[in-house]
Order: structure tokens, then C-alpha cells, then sequence
């Protein structure tokens, strides 16, 4: 039976002064009336919005658009259930508001309705200006109908709707701030680029709004994570993120300090790092399971396209190809000044050269590593008139 948190019931203790003496009594604890429902947690499957697993999409799809609206700012949406969505302009499920949406495990699942194609974004939110820190979480939720053996469709492999989240800022004053992604799964999509797991975009590069001390923690991501613009402070932690697509993020100018650290990375194009100075890439497991859609193929690109990076830090990695997939580069170095390498383990299946550093690549640093490459070069450095620096 599902419990309302205003059916919870309250005792409250009252103190009476006595002039007289000084003497203060207790009143005897009476049950307090039932709170209201802008208390700041609202249950979607509760009256007044009833949606629930037996409801349409559409139906399920208005119940959480009216709850969302109900809710004061900086509360909590509770998705107890498996909940068929709709699309609807601009995104199934859209916020404008800071609020905190979380499910009760693995099986509050958000799914995308099978019959109704659409590249909207499975959960849309937009930084808007209000006033206070636009503060949000997403907990606890699977995005997607395989999460487990139930409820899965066997012909439906890959799920509807666009990116599975996705998050915008293009307002002076509507950044997000302090906002994490924790223990949410999201289902490969359908329509390749147009459905990434994680989608980061500050769109409006002339704005102060920014996406910052940003954190992505515990999630099993598939269709891969893209970052736009992103700024200070952005973490992405302990979590698996394999299938289609990419991690593929840079970071505004006068921003920095990403932190990718703990994750099992297995996507189709890898990891590729384009701006952003005094990035750190701990302790990750970088695998290499299909041929490269990298378009420098490589398994971890640290690019520098967008603009040239300072100070990237790669220590305690694992980089490996897990079968014979041509002469993929492992790491390639490209316009990153002062790059550091060390304390990270090398396999490659055939005698290839791991790490390229190219021509715009200046200052590189090699520590000690693991090489288990089959006797070959560690690396190749095309850049003759700055020589790797090995200690």
C-alpha cells in the first residue's frame, strides 16, 4: 500500500507559560490535520493527478505536467511506479521550475510510448530566471523499459524519444547550479545523435548562464553523455556508460577543473575531451569493444579542437582494446600544452603504438605506466620541437 507523506500522522508539543511560579506545562501531543499537499512532496500516482502503470501515456503525461506545476519550489516529485509517457512540445516530461524528481528503484521507469515516434527529450529542463538558484536532482529513475527482465518488449530494444535527459541553459541568470543525475538509467535511443543518455547545452554562449558544479554519479548510461559549454566544476562519477555514441564534452572559455573519475567507459566513439584547462581522468576503465566511430579513432581523445587545453591529467586509468580492431590510437594527444600521463595501464591485443601526441601537442609528460603492448613504441611524438618529458 503506498503511503502519502501527508497521511503520516503528526504530534506536536505545546508549551504554555505559567506567570505564577514561573512554571511551564506540556500540553497533551494532539494529532495535527492532515498537511497540505504543498508540503514538498507530491506522489504522481496519488489523487488529485492518479497516474499510474494502467493509464495512457497521454493521461500519465498531463498527471506529471499537473503535478510539476502544483509543486512549490525546491520540492520533490516521487515516480513510485513504471509510467508510460507521451511527447509533447518541447519534451515528454519539461521543467522550468528547481525541483528534485526521484524514483524508489529501478522499476520507476519512465518510458517513452512505443507507438508515438518523437525525438523530444525524455526529461527537458530549462534554466529560467526566478530569483533563486536554480537547484534540481534526478534520482533513482530509469529512462527506458529494460532496466530488467520486466517489462520488456522484446521487439522494442531500443527505446522512443530524444535524449534521454537533457538539460539547457540560454538565459543571462539561468544557470544550474549545484544540480546532480544520481543512480538513473537510461535506455539506448533510437535516432543515434538525436538521443544521447545525458545532454548538456548552454546554448547561448554571449549569456553569464552556465552549467556549473554539475554532477553525474552512479549511472548506467547508454547512448553515451555530450557536454556543451558546460563550466566550473563538472563531475562525472562511478558510473557505466556503454552502447552508441560517445562522451564527447568541452567546457566554456574561462571555465575548467572537469573531473571524470571511477567510470567504466565502453561507448562506440570513446571519450573525447575538446576544451577545458586542468581536467583530471582518474581511475577509469577506458574499453575499446567495437571498431572506433571516433573520428580520429582513437579510444580516448583529448582533442583540444575547439580550443587549446592546459594541464590535462591522466593517472590510474586502464586504456584496452578488447579485440583486434585495427590500430586504434589509445590515447591521442592533439593541442593540449603540458599533458600528463602516468600510473595508467596500456593493452593493446597486436604491437601498436597506445598514445599519439601530434604536432600541436607541446610539453607532454610520461610517468611510469603498464605497458602490455606486445613489445612496441609507448608512444609517438610528431611534435620534433617539443620533446616528451619522461621521469
Amino acid at each position: 500500500m503506498r503511503r502519502n507523506a501527508s497521511s503520516i500522522p503528526k504530534f506536536v508539543l505545546s508549551r504554555r507559560s505559567v506567570v505564577a511560579g514561573g512554571i511551564l506545562s506540556l500540553l497533551a501531543a494532539e494529532p495535527a490535520k492532515a498537511a497540505p499537499r504543498t508540503t514538498g512532496v507530491i506522489n504522481v500516482c496519488d489523487p488529485p493527478y492518479n497516474a499510474g502503470s494502467n493509464r495512457s501515456s497521454r493521461a500519465n503525461t498531463r498527471a506529471i505536467a499537473r503535478a510539476i506545476a502544483d509543486a512549490p519550489l525546491c520540492s520533490k516529485i516521487i515516480f513510485p511506479e513504471p509510467l508510460s509517457v507521451a511527447p509533447q512540445d518541447g519534451g515528454y516530461i519539461k521543467l522550468t521550475k528547481p525541483l528534485d524528481l526521484e524514483g524508489v528503484g529501478w522499476h520507476s521507469q519512465l518510458i517513452p510510448d512505443p507507438d508515438i515516434s518523437s525525438t523530444a527529450p525524455v526529461i527537458s529542463i530549462l534554466g529560467i530566471p526566478r530569483g533563486v538558484i536554480f537547484h534540481w536532482g534526478i534520482r533513482n529513475l530509469t529512462i527506458g523499459n529494460n532496466a530488467n527482465g520486466n517489462n520488456v518488449n522484446p521487439l522494442q530494444a531500443l527505446r522512443e524519444g530524444g535524449h534521454g535527459i537533457h538539460i539547457e541553459t540560454n538565459q543571462r541568470f539561468a544557470g544550474t547550479e549545484n544540480c546532480e543525475i544520481e543512480q538513473v538509467y537510461t535506455q539506448e535511443g533510437r535516432y543515434g545523435q538525436e538521443s544521447y543518455g545525458i545532454y548538456l547545452h548552454h546554448s547561448n554562449p554571449g549569456n553569464a548562464g552556465a552549467i556549473y558544479n554539475f554532477t553525474i554519479s552512479r549511472c548506467m548510461i547508454q547512448g553515451g553523455i555530450r557536454m556543451i559549454r558546460v563550466a566550473d566544476s563538472v563531475r562525472v562519477l562511478n558510473s557505466l556508460i556503454f552502447g552508441k555514441n560517445d562522451v564527447d564534452i568541452d567546457v566554456k572559455p574561462g571555465a575548467g577543473n572537469l573531473t571524470l573519475r571511477g567510470n567504466n567507459v565502453s561507448s562506440e566513439g570513446g571519450f573525447r575531451l575538446r576544451a577545458g584547462p586542468a581536467a583530471l581522468i582518474e581511475g577509469n576503465v577506458f574499453a575499446q569493444q567495437l571498431v572506433s566511430t571516433n573520428p580520429n579513432n582513437a579510444l580516448v581523445d583529448i582533442d583540444g579542437d575547439i580550443e587549446t587545453m592546459i594541464g590535462v591529467t591522466m593517472i590510474g586509468n586502464r586504456f584496452q582494446t578488447e579485440a583486434n580492431l585495427g590500430n586504434p590510437w589509445l590515447v591521442r594527444c592533439n593541442n593540449v600544452e603540458s599533458p600528463m600521463i602516468w600510473g595508467n595501464s596500456f593493452k593493446l591485443p597486436s604491437a601498436y603504438t597506445p598514445i599519439e601526441f601530434t604536432e600541436l601537442c607541446v610539453k607532454a609528460n610520461v610517468g611510469p605506466n603498464i605497458w602490455d603492448i606486445g613489445g612496441a613504441t609507448p608512444w609517438v611524438n610528431k611534435n620534433s620541437k617539443s620533446p616528451v618529458n619522461v621521469f
